[in-house]
């Protein structure tokens, strides 16, 4: 960005976009001292601050150009030395076309924007000393720091005059809960415009997010949860909600465990392999290992077969176990490796309508456990569970079929 000469020999940034103006807006409202001394003009300067929401670009960068001019009097050194600081910004904007791969891909976005959550880019110290000197109101519980070389993402040859943390929220906290794919992606932008990072930095900031996208989203293991299906879509995110580790089967003594032993709920069971009369129980010959949609599509039909098939079997045969939490709260180092990470996830997301649900759900499935070494078997566990829920619905659907015909 250059400066470039306006009316009355004034000088001013040449604002050209509106992630520019963005910026510009940003280092300028967000100045409390300077607003307020231009409010403190005659009544027509709040009417122009009150208006600048609905400005066209030009209008709007000359309205922040005086309002920076009038705080410094038109002392044209002073003006240049503050808009040289906002240029350092401007100058570090990636180009649009970085971002062009998750712009229209809802997956991709909403992998992009977990990433923002949880990581940043190398910091700048000179940028982050210049966003507190801006709006110092917004560090005001923040201490000087001793040592940052333990954080993530730091230098240990880099000192940083403030904490970043309360300033990554705030500039991530454009919209806390996203409701919608655009409101992704235009926090995305948002933080990555304004996050204390030279260009060569972001830049390969979000090449890295992007390589690590190719990767997870070439695994095997995909949920296979319609997005139409809306009632599924809710058991598996109220699932994952549920299940903060991985469990095991504990079969009680003498109960022969069949393959596989593993349970997915936190409580004591008794699973019966169960006949045509007891319409209740899990049957676990009827659960299949086809995919969501085909297994809720399975005919009534079928159903019917399966259970005259099993009237004569002799009795019910049960098995006895209980289900034990490989992630204790003993701090061990087997409770950390069999932590599921995304529990992080859920005090971010807060789905607000089905395809938000349906999107948070493989969001949050790529993002945590995707090229895990927890995903073979974290999948194994799900698609049990997702079986088990459509046969139990489907036998429901019967019931309730065959109630209606009695």
């Amino acid at each position: 960005m250059s400066l470039s000469k306006g009316k009355n020999e004034d000088y001013r940034l040449k604002i050209k976009t509106k992630r520019e103006l963005s910026v510009f807006y940003w280092f300028v409202m967000e100045n409390k001292p300077m607003v307020d001394c231009y409010r403190s003009s005659p009544l027509k300067n709040m009417k122009r601050i009150n208006s600048i929401y609905r400005m066209n670009i030009w209008d709007a960068s000359l309205l922040l150009s005086e309002i920076v001019r009038d705080y410094y009097s038109g002392v044209l050194d002073a003006i240049l030395h503050y808009e040289g600081k906002i240029e350092i910004f401007l100058d570090s904007l990636l180009p649009e076309s970085e971002f062009e791969w998750f712009r229209k891909n809802e997956h991709a976005c909403y992998f992009v924007w977990l990433s923002i959550k949880k990581y940043y880019p190398q910091l700048s110290s000179e940028m982050l000393n210049i966003q507190q000197q801006v709006a110092p109101q917004k560090f005001s519980n923040v201490h000087s720091l001793v040592d940052l070389s333990g954080l993530d993402n730091f230098s240990q040859n880099i000192q940083h005059a403030i904490a970043p943390e309360p300033f990554l929220s705030e500039i991530n906290s454009l919209h806390v809960h996203p409701a919608s794919h655009k409101e992704r992606y235009n926090s995305i932008l948002y933080f990555m415009d304004l996050v204390p990072s030279y260009f060569i930095d972001k830049l390969s900031f979000i090449k890295n997010i992007r390589s690590q996208w190719d990767v997870k989203f070439k695994e095997k293991r995909k949920l296979n949860i319609p997005v139409e299906n809306t009632g599924l879509c809710q058991w598996a995110w109220d699932y994952m909600k549920n299940k903060p580790s991985m469990r095991k089967r504990v079969y009680i003594q003498g109960t022969e465990a069949p393959e596989g032993g593993i349970k997915l709920s936190g409580e004591d069971y008794s699973l019966s392999i169960c006949s045509a009369a007891d319409k209740d129980g899990i049957c676990n010959k009827n659960i299949s290992e086809s995919t969501a949609q085909e297994d809720y599509n399975k005919s009534a039909n079928n159903d019917a077969d399966n259970d005259k098939s099993s009237e004569h079997e002799i009795g019910i045969k049960k098995v006895s176990y209980k289900t034990i939490d490989l992630s204790p709260k003993n701090g061990s180092s087997l409770s950390s490796i069999n932590r599921i990470g995304w529990h992080d996830a859920f005090e971010i997301i807060q789905p607000s309508t089905p395809r938000e649900t349906y999107l948070a759900i493989h969001a949050v499935w790529i993002f945590y456990v995707g090229g895990t070494f927890l995903e073979p078997e974290l999948y194994n566990q799900f698609k049990r569970a997702r079986d088990t829920y459509l046969t139990r619905k489907r036998k429901k659907i019967i019931r309730n079929k065959l109630q209606e015909i009695n």
